[in-house]
């Protein structure tokens, strides 16, 4: 969480930069909607929060063909992205 924090105060400092009311407005709801589902994930119900994490990455770690096609579909994803 510290990294993502971190991030937040550079996204921020480049939305000042702008000087545009709105990227600074967007950057602020982003940190205050983080601010309030954080602990709600963490004290309220993290143990199943982190079976389903867990869950997903034993289910494409244990098949080679499911590794692949994540990896791959998020290739693709850049490649589409990058080329447009």
């Amino acid at each position: 969480m510290g990294a993502n924090i971190t991030t937040f105060v550079d996204t921020l400092f480049a939305a000042v930069l702008l000087e545009h009311p709105a990227a600074s407005a967007v950057v602020m709801a982003q940190v205050v909607g983080v601010f309030v589902v954080s602990p709600i994930v963490l004290f309220g119900f993290y143990r199943h929060y982190a079976n389903v994490v867990h869950g997903i990455a034993d289910g494409l770690l244990t098949e080679r063909r499911r590794l692949g096609g994540d990896t791959g579909g998020a290739r693709n994803h850049f490649l589409r992205c990058s080329f447009q």
